[in-house]
């Protein structure tokens, strides 16, 4: 399914796996935060240990100990 440019998809797998849809970059590649651009949105994934397993078209998927995910979203004009 292709997302319109503003939406976006969070799945978790439990603290271990997460998998976003509908990215259009990286903003931050760590081993304690990983942040993806999504629209006017940014998503970061905290914990430790963490790495992509997947980046491919608009998704990301990130492993490790996930301890927050967090949603920063600047205003649409």
């Amino acid at each position: 399914m292709k997302l319109d440019e503003k939406d976006f998809i969070i799945e978790l797998r439990g603290n271990r796996r997460c998998l976003i849809e509908g990215i259009s970059g990286l903003a931050e590649y760590g081993e304690n935060a990983v942040a993806a651009r999504a629209g006017s949105a940014v998503i970061r994934i905290n914990g430790k240990g963490l790495r992509m397993y997947m980046m491919a078209d608009d998704r990301l998927g990130v492993c490790g100990g996930i301890c927050s995910v967090e949603l920063e979203q600047s205003d649409d004009k």
